[in-house]
């Protein structure tokens, strides 16, 4: 499988997932259907498993299949992650650059190993239960990222306190990846 053909099939298709499933808790909420807003979360949480592990995995392809867009040199899945963050990973398509890509990966390894001991591991993400929380917005996210009127959708909290929602942190890589590979970015959150 080809990095386009992974970014088609699995990554794109499983972000998408992602951003519908956390938009329906939001509707349920809005419907007043706690049950169905319950369902939702669950559904909205496997799905952001799966969006954040597929775009995780991408490192590793392009590590593997070395494109040739790929310099030379880059010997390891981290040199490959470092060099696409920082010639093409942007805060939600701004000029500001943005760290996401080494985010997910500590993300990534808090999902894998549910609890990390932050002293043996230092990384800005150390539980699940600091990516797996549906909660709403007001005051504790970067500006312009998430959800507008505080409502309810996925967000992570980094060890500092900082709360980032996960949509913004996945389309920041996707991004990255997208413009990486020599490709055009769709409009956002597709």
């Amino acid at each position: 499988m080809t990095l386009t053909d992974r970014i088609d099939t699995l990554v794109t298709p499983t972000f998408r997932a992602f951003l519908t499933a956390d938009r329906a808790v939001r509707v349920a909420i809005s419907q007043g259907n706690g049950d169905a807003a319950n369902v939702a979360r669950s559904a909205a949480m496997l799905a952001a498993r799966q969006a954040s592990a597929e775009m995780h995995r991408l490192t590793d392809a392009v590590h593997f299949e070395r494109p040739v867009w790929l310099p030379e040199g880059l010997l390891t899945a981290a040199a490959v992650r470092w060099w696409v963050q920082e010639h093409y990973c942007r805060r939600l398509r701004s000029n500001a650059l943005s760290t996401d890509l080494d985010l997910l990966d500590d993300i990534e390894n808090a999902l894998k190993h549910i609890e990390l001991n932050p002293r043996k591991d230092p990384r800005r993400v150390v539980s699940e239960k600091a990516v797996l929380a549906s909660e709403t917005g007001y005051g504790g996210g970067e500006f312009c990222e998430g959800v507008y009127d505080g409502a309810e959708q996925m967000i992570v909290t980094l060890t500092d306190g900082t709360k980032r929602p996960l949509s913004a942190i996945l389309q920041n890589c996707l991004d990255a990846w997208t413009l990486a590979a020599g490709r055009t970015l769709p409009p956002i959150e597709q």
